[in-house]
């Protein structure tokens, strides 16, 4: 199972305009690699929900970044938990501006009726589409078909050491009785059709070739050395960075 782990950001704002608010924060989720982004507006139009899946969650600093550009918000929050793993502690960064209160906490704890309803709610997705029932009995929920029950526990206890009772010390800074080691998911061979964002390639190139335009690994490929340090603030450590990525996955620029 892939150790990611699904966030919410939700931003709150009067004073400053939504659409460029969330246009920030979009632009500084790609930067650290964050995929799956999506966003939606409530309602009334008042709020805005961003949805995105990442592995390093701890360089998820999203409420930072926010309210150092703007200043006044009224409220943003990060809700954060194991991508599609229900009923976990689920994890909370917010601030508001009218006490200028910043605050990093557990949202809710595990096994609770609520921790699994608002961790489907990050993930998109409906308990009942991912196969649960909520037992009356024992307040909380459940798979309905019992083998995949045993079979759910029996991931669990490969799984949880690692997600359950270290990622919110890692993200809120909580103390637990051994230090760990942050290991991320094995990469996958990679294909010309995926996003530059898979070449680990540092903050600088990655920015300067999406803002021109260059988007897959084909498209990158396409060009020559000459091209890409036409690009905008692309520089001669940059371009090095970009050969080097490429090489390690035994790819080069067009000659």
């Amino acid at each position: 199972m892939e150790k990611y782990f699904a966030n919410m950001v939700v931003v709150d704002s009067s004073k400053y305009a939504l659409d460029e608010v969330t246009k920030t924060i979009v632009e500084h989720l790609e930067s650290i690699r964050a995929k799956d982004i999506t966003y939606f507006k409530g309602e009334q139009n008042d709020k805005v929900y961003i949805h995105f899946e990442i592995v390093n969650q701890h360089l998820v600093d999203v409420v930072e970044v926010v309210i150092k550009k703007y200043e006044d918000i009224e409220y943003i929050s990060c809700n954060f938990c194991p991508k599609m793993i229900f009923g976990y502690s689920v994890g909370y960064i917010s601030y508001r501006g009218n006490n200028k209160e910043f605050i990093h906490r557990k949202l809710l704890e595990d096994g609770y009726k609520n921790s699994y309803e608002f961790s489907a709610f990050i993930n998109q997705v409906s308990l009942e589409e991912a196969g649960f029932v909520y037992d009356e009995e024992k307040h909380n929920y459940r798979l309905v078909n019992l083998e995949d029950q045993q079979k759910r526990i029996e991931d669990q206890e490969k799984f949880d050491q690692y997600l359950r009772d270290s990622y919110l010390c890692l993200c809120l800074h909580e103390k637990i009785d051994e230090p760990f080691e942050y290991i991320p998911i094995e990469k996958r061979d990679l294909t010309l059709d995926d996003d530059i964002r898979e070449l680990d390639l540092q903050v600088r190139p990655y920015n300067c070739l999406k803002r021109a335009g260059v988007n897959t690994i084909e498209e990158l490929i396409g060009l020559t050395k000459e091209e890409v340090l036409q690009f905008r603030n692309l520089n001669d450590n940059a371009l090095e960075n970009i050969l080097e990525q490429l090489s390690k996955i035994g790819l080069k620029l067009k000659e």
